[in-house]
């Protein structure tokens, strides 16, 4: 009798385990002014158009936080290439305690002791090996690239090459964002995360970034428009459903 008491606990044991483990489809989308957009698409942009054609960004230190205020690491590091256009990018995640989870937490960019290496550190196949993400002069990773073409003259000709990189230990976010997550036992559950890229290049009035006058950064001791896209990311990324 005793040892079926104890199969039947084993097995309940078992059982238990299974059901509090879920996964998460981790998916990043890139939108326009609330709505899809694909790279290379012509949209908008004040009194001109401009097409999208390189968004990436690294994401650090992702975890979520459940009802009970427990937090749950998900990862140390993803690079996020959206050169997928609408499909944006997904990511899953295994073996996650089941669960409500309330709140998304991550950094935009790479951590201070992360970014005191160089892609010399790693190899080529990890994500920090990468020489293309790697700012010599800023002796930093670059920690998110928007990129694209603008038409200026209204000719049809997207003759204007526009990027904005972003780097160096002070322009590191750290974000916290309301999601309403379930993870259910033995299921894949799907948390869309959106960067809405109109929202990203405009400043506090409402208006684009002027990017004819400037169209480009890489001088050190000149930040002040990539503060700006850095600082908008509060305000440029949420849960989608």
């Amino acid at each position: 009798m005793m040892r079926k008491i104890l199969l039947i606990a084993a097995i309940a044991a078992v059982l238990t385990s299974c059901k509090e483990e879920g996964m998460i489809e981790f998916n990043i989308i890139p939108l326009y002014d609330g709505q899809s957009v694909e790279l290379n698409e012509a949209v908008q942009f004040g009194d001109m158009q401009v097409r999208f054609e390189n968004l990436a960004l690294y994401m650090t230190d992702i975890s979520i936080v459940n009802n009970g205020e427990q937090e749950y690491a998900l990862s140390e590091l993803e690079l996020i290439q959206l050169s997928d256009g609408i499909r944006g990018q997904t990511i899953l995640y295994e073996e996650v305690p089941g669960g409500n989870y309330s709140k998304l937490k991550f950094n935009v960019g790479i951590t201070e002791d992360l970014n005191a290496q160089s892609p010399g550190d790693f190899s080529v196949e990890e994500p920090l090996g990468r020489t293309d993400f790697y700012w010599v002069p800023w002796n930093s990773y670059i920690f998110s690239k928007t990129e694209g073409s603008a038409d200026p003259d209204g000719d049809g000709v997207f003759d204007l090459k526009w990027f904005y990189h972003t780097g160096s230990d002070a322009l590191l976010r750290s974000l916290s964002i309301d999601i309403d997550l379930a993870v259910d036992q033995g299921a894949s559950s799907i948390l869309a995360l959106s960067i809405d890229y109109g929202r990203l290049l405009s400043n506090e009035d409402g208006s684009r970034f002027d990017i004819v006058s400037k169209p480009r950064n890489h001088n050190p001791d000149d930040t002040e428009i990539i503060k700006k896209l850095v600082d908008n990311y509060k305000v440029s990324i949420k849960e989608e459903f």
